[in-house]
């Protein structure tokens, strides 16, 4: 995950458990996505958490 300056955050890699906040459509990301509508990002080795404006 990487959160821009502008309060973007775009997300890749190993979603086999759901952790890009993409939900679990796709089991691997090659191409950063855009996640919409963040608050807040918690991020560590083994989880990441994100929070949004509808919870």
């Amino acid at each position: 995950m990487v959160l821009l300056n502008d309060g973007s955050l775009y997300t890749w890699g190993s979603n086999k458990f759901g952790q890009l906040g993409l939900g679990h459509l796709k089991e691997k990301v090659h191409t950063p996505e855009k996640v919409n509508s963040i608050v807040e990002i918690e991020c560590g080795w083994t989880h990441s958490m994100l929070i949004t404006y509808k919870n």
